[in-house]
């Protein structure tokens, strides 16, 4: 915006300021001094939207740098600005949706609708896609945004971080140029007790004179709830080589072995429990040596 004033060339009674005075309730546009400090220059502080408003008339005045010495009529301009429309990308509402289901929802179940709006006033149809789903679990309806399972779920998958799986769904406009938006689900299992707790089944090898005790950790795959503490129990004739007790944590087995006279080899039979009640038997192979106890390096320890 070009103006013109009669005082000195370059002094401050001669340079110019600008203010937007009406027509930007939403303080969208900004206006400064330009170069020749005798122009305004509006620009935009935020971004327009040509669905909500596609035309602004803008009120501005200009002064100069120093107040007039007598009272003088402040100079004023009307701008019209145009918005012109663009292709604008599909929205997804919320961006991002979190859904909380059972890991054992089963194959084929409807998970969730999620879809997208056209923001443009000529609204387009839209297709939806999967962008990224790293475990391969689910389908999306390409004109629906229904969302199912097509494998089993599984809260234990590397894929899971902290209980959550993080999917991203794309919706792209039926155009020659398609915009596409971007949406996420984030979906958070609910642990079920579906892992036994396992032990170090490696088979032992301990001096029949002087046998020692034996710690073996428990693991359980679940969650909170599902794992420890942990309980033990001997099957069959177990029992009359050892006993079995769990340490204080609950995480870890402690076998204690009978001396023996002779060299035997046998079988230890063990039910490991989770806290929530599911159980698994383990089978531990044991050597017992009678005479050369020092050939079975770190297993046999003599004083």
């Amino acid at each position: 915006m070009p103006v013109s004033d009669g005082d000195e060339p370059y002094s401050s009674n001669w340079a110019t300021k600008y203010r937007i005075v009406d027509g930007d309730p939403g303080g969208l546009f900004t206006v400064s001094t330009g170069p020749s400090r005798l122009e305004g220059i509006i620009t935009t502080a935020k971004p327009l939207d040509f669905e909500k408003n596609n035309r602004y008339n803008l009120l501005v005045t200009v002064e100069n740098e120093v107040p007039f010495a007598t009272p003088l009529p402040t100079s004023t301009a009307t701008v019209q600005v145009n918005v012109e429309d663009r292709n604008d990308a599909p929205v997804f509402d919320p961006v991002e949706k979190v859904v909380s289901i059972s890991e054992h929802l089963t194959v084929d179940s409807d998970l969730v609708l999620y879809t997208a709006i056209d923001p443009d006033i000529m609204a387009h149809e839209l297709m939806y896609r999967m962008d990224r789903d790293p475990a391969k679990w689910l389908d999306i309806n390409s004109e629906t945004g229904m969302i199912k399972t097509k494998h089993p779920l599984d809260r234990e998958s590397p894929f899971v971080k902290d209980g959550k799986y993080r999917v991203l769904i794309l919706a792209i406009e039926s155009d020659e140029i398609p915009a596409t938006g971007t949406g996420t689900i984030l979906i958070e299992l609910e642990d079920v007790n579906d892992n036994s707790p396992t032990v170090d089944d490696t088979p032992l090898k301990l001096c029949n004179h002087d046998p020692r005790l034996v710690r073996l950790a428990v693991t359980d795959r679940d969650g909170p709830g599902f794992a420890e503490p942990f309980s033990v129990g001997l099957l069959e004739e177990s029992k009359m080589y050892c006993t079995a007790q769990m340490d204080k944590t609950g995480t870890v087995v402690e076998l204690t072995f009978k001396a023996m006279r002779e060299q035997r080899n046998f079988y230890i039979n063990l039910r490991v429990t989770d806290a929530g009640g599911l159980n698994q038997d383990h089978v531990i192979h044991v050597t017992m040596n009678e005479d050369s106890c020092m050939t079975w390096g770190d297993f046999c320890v003599r004083p």
